[in-house]
Formats: C-alpha cells, structure tokens, sequence
C-alpha cells in the first residue's frame, strides 16, 4: 500500500490540508472558523483512512506514513504562518482624475492607533507585530502568531465581540458630525486598518469631496510623519483636493494609551469601556476642522 503512487499523493494531501489551514483555523474570525475546521477534518479523515491501514498490515510503513504526513503539515504551517506577517504591498498611485463636480461637505478623518471594532482576522494584528518589531520591542515567533490572534479573539468575544474603545470613538465622530451641522462627514481611520490611508482619501476625491481635515488622535512624532506622507502618497493634491493635516491632539486622558490597550488585547484581556467623551476634547476637536487657513501638511 505505501509503494502506490496515489497514497503517497494522499499522505502529502493530509499534511499539506493540516498544515496550510491550521493556522487560519487559529487566527481567523469566528464565522470562518467553522469552514476551516471541516478542512481540518478531511486533512485528518484521509490521514487515518491511509495510516490505520497500514498500521494493521506494516507498522513501519505506517510510521513512515505519519513522519511524511507531519513533515507537510509542518511545512505547511510554517509558509502560511509567515505568510500572515507579510506588510501587504501597495503599488505606487497613479495622478487621479479630478471629479466632474465637487461637493461642499469637509471629509473629515481622525487618525489613530487603535484596534479593530472587531475581531476580523489576523491582518490588524500583523501590523501591530511589525510595529513593535520596528521600535525593538520583543514580539511573538512568528510560528506562535497565529496562535496568539486566537487569544485577541476570545478577549473580543469577553468583550461582546466590539471594542468598547472604538465604539466610543464611532459615537465621538457621530457626535462632531452632528455639531459640524452636516458640513462635514467625521470618519475614523487606524493605522492598523485594512485599507491604507492614501487610498481612503482618494475614495473621499472619486466622491468629490474637495476639502479634506486629517486630525491625528494621539499619535507620536513618527506616526504623524507617515500620516504626511500618506497624504503626499495619495496624490489627491494633484487633482484639486484641499488636505489640512491638523496640530495633533491626545486623547488618552479619555481613551487610554492606544499601545497599552493594544498589549492588552494582544494578551488576551478585556479593556475599560471609555466614559462620554469630555468636553475640552468636542472642543480641540471642532477647532481643529474649524479652521479654514491654507494647507499645512
């Protein structure tokens, strides 16, 4: 049985199943986990179809079976793994086009450093480890990554499934929006989002949103040098777009350290939900998309 051919394949089938959708299976939000699973079983289910066989017939076939089956899931799960640190790429931007009219509404961004409303996979928490990496801070192997994301995982689901910290900031922008009296749509942007900054403003242009506010809710020096740089990279000038980057404000007297919440989650445990947010804050906040002067970023 193990000189066939086809077995061979299969025991390679089985590893390479174990081994390339273990680390999804740990790292990937709730409503995918299920799917995974059932690859996870059929990577298992032609493993023992094969081994159990030839344990009956020829043990040290058998064992060589699992050392080949073992050999590919380990194999498997080490490409993926690493896979799942990987910073995306983002080609260079082509010039757009300016929009055939232009709307009055300001497009108002405040920018962070904070997590995911939910949990919605490991890509969040690939930049949180390369940004720690990047300050030389210790970090997880990247073989135990996957397994930590299953950690900030189940700190969600303690939590409800939502960030209590993001949910006050979506109600902060709700209410800025409704003080700005419709003249600005207030949206949130982190750093660990998805979608890279540069290509939301050039979402905000194709809309023809023609004045743009970026306000940075407590980031440092450097963040706030990549923010200008996203804002140079998105080429959204070249088209008539106006991009305000404003003075910096710190809101970790209301929401906390963004690092720390970050460690928090990353451990596994819950975080505070924030009080309303203060009034000197509403305050820094409109006085920053109030201003109308010249483009300073």
């Amino acid at each position: 049985m193990w000189g066939t051919v086809w077995n061979r394949v299969a025991l390679l089938a089985a590893g390479m199943l174990l081994g390339w959708n273990l680390p999804h299976y740990w790292a990937a939000p709730r409503d995918r986990r299920r799917d995974l699973a059932l690859r996870l079983a059929l990577g298992a289910l032609l493993g023992a179809m094969l081994i159990v066989p030839l344990a009956l017939t020829n043990r040290a076939a058998a064992l060589m079976g699992l050392a080949v089956i073992a050999f590919c899931a380990l194999v498997a799960y080490a490409a993926n793994a690493r896979q799942l640190l990987k910073a995306p790429w983002v080609p260079p931007y082509m010039a757009p086009d300016a929009p055939t009219s232009w709307s009055d509404v300001i497009g108002v961004y405040l920018v962070g450093a904070w997590e995911s409303r939910t949990y919605d996979g490991p890509a969040p928490w690939a930049t949180y480890t390369r940004q720690r990496a990047a300050r030389g801070l210790p970090t997880t192997h990247w073989l135990a990554f996957p397994r930590a994301c299953g950690r900030v995982r189940r700190a969600y689901a303690l939590m409800g499934g939502v960030s209590p910290a993001v949910e006050s900031l979506e109600t902060l922008a709700s209410d800025l929006g409704a003080l700005l009296d419709g003249r600005a749509g207030v949206q949130l942007q982190s750093s660990m989002a998805g979608t890279p900054f540069a290509g939301r403003l050039r979402q905000a242009l194709a809309k023809g949103t023609r004045e743009l506010v970026v306000v940075p809710l407590g980031l440092d020096a450097p963040a706030i040098e990549q923010l200008r740089e996203a804002i140079t990279a998105s080429r959204v000038r070249e088209a008539g777009a106006v991009v305000r980057l404003a003075s910096g404000i710190d809101a970790s007297a209301w929401i906390g350290n963004d690092q720390q919440r970050l460690d928090r989650l990353w451990q596994g445990e819950t975080i505070p939900t924030p009080t309303a947010a203060p009034p000197d804050l509403v305050a820094a906040l409109l006085a920053a998309v109030s201003q109308t002067t010249a483009p300073t970023a």
